[in-house]
């Protein structure tokens, strides 16, 4: 099939255009900054040059497309203005739902966030929790997710979004990217107890759900969270992460007072182009008991995650060493 996957340069993109063009699938990969094209390109994605504004360009692009992984965005917080993100993350995403509308489109898979939901207050947390985003990056993912399925409602467009929780693997430098550096340069620090549970999601796993869902027609209209087999508490994946690396674990702790009050700081240096290694966001992240059911994608995609948490975070580990990134 001919399939379109936009943000395909990014870390989940690359990954998934990989996997669908070993499975003889033509991948065309929406790329903006001609810099980040090089892996892709090598592996053989038809690239095309377009931004999510252009509506004459993706109309074009949607002319022979038959399968849409919508992925790209603005992430995270503090990268532009309300403006930026809304431009970006919602109305990007209707000029591809309204060029969806005049093309015979089978899948128009819409990648989301779990943040959409916020903190949820019920664990585990499910598809059914109300949205209460917090911060311009998850509002505008909420509207946009809200477009995507009102599109299929009333247009017809065979929509599924997915909402992963938090995502890593090779070639990403989020969030265990961190925590590895930290660690490895022994100066990570506890926050709290570090007994708070996390969930995670690793990238092959993100992958297979995305494959399921082109063999399963009964997802078209649905929403399905998408994770690791089992959450785990901050110290277990700390001390999972310091013996792949073959390093001690730091025996530091501060509270998540001080934690949030260094974020913030961190925060206020980044507006000068620094990239802060914390944020507040991440402060919850490390403190806040949050993880999730995958109990819907099991049931109707028969969603079985092929990787443990464990494995996931060793072959990260072991990424993360072979090409000298720590």
């Amino acid at each position: 099939m001919n399939i379109l996957v936009t943000g395909g340069t990014g870390f989940i993109g690359s990954h998934l255009t990989e996997e669908l063009m070993q499975k003889g699938h033509t991948v065309y990969s929406m790329v903006r900054t001609p810099e980040k094209r090089t892996y892709i390109e090598q592996k053989g994605a038809i690239l095309v040059h377009c931004d999510l504004s252009d509506k004459n360009a993706i109309a074009r692009i949607m002319e022979d497309i038959e399968v849409v992984y919508h992925l790209a965005s603005l992430r995270g917080e503090g990268r532009g203005s309300s403006k930026g993100y809304w431009e970006t993350n919602v109305e990007g995403t209707r000029n591809l739902l309204d060029a969806a509308c005049k093309e015979n489109i089978k899948r128009f898979v819409y990648c989301s966030t779990v943040g959409v939901t916020g903190w949820v207050t019920r664990l585990p947390g499910t598809e059914d929790h109300q949205y209460n985003p917090q911060g311009v990056y998850h509002k505008t993912k909420y509207e946009a997710e809200k477009l995507s399925l009102e599109y299929h409602e009333k247009n017809g467009v065979p929509v599924t979004v997915i909402r992963p929780v938090i995502t890593y693997g090779p070639r990403d430098d989020g969030m265990i990217y961190k925590l590895a550096k930290l660690i490895n340069d022994g100066r990570f620090y506890t926050i709290g107890s570090g007994e708070n549970r996390l969930h995670l999601l690793y990238i092959k796993n993100l992958v297979y759900a995305f494959k399921l869902l082109l063999e399963k027609p009964n997802s078209i209209g649905e929403t399905y969270i998408i994770a690791d087999p089992q959450p785990l508490t901050v110290n277990q994946l700390t001390l999972m992460i310091s013996k792949n690396l073959r390093v001690p674990l730091p025996q530091r702790h501060i509270s998540s007072t001080v934690a949030k009050t260094v974020a913030s700081i961190m925060e206020k240096i980044s507006t000068l182009g620094i990239t802060p290694m914390l944020n507040r966001s991440s402060v919850d992240i490390l403190t806040k008991d949050r993880y999730y059911s995958t109990e819907k994608a099991n049931s109707q995609l028969h969603y079985q995650p092929q990787y443990t948490t464990e494995e996931g975070i060793k072959e990260t580990i072991k990424w993360l060493k072979q090409n000298a990134v720590l």
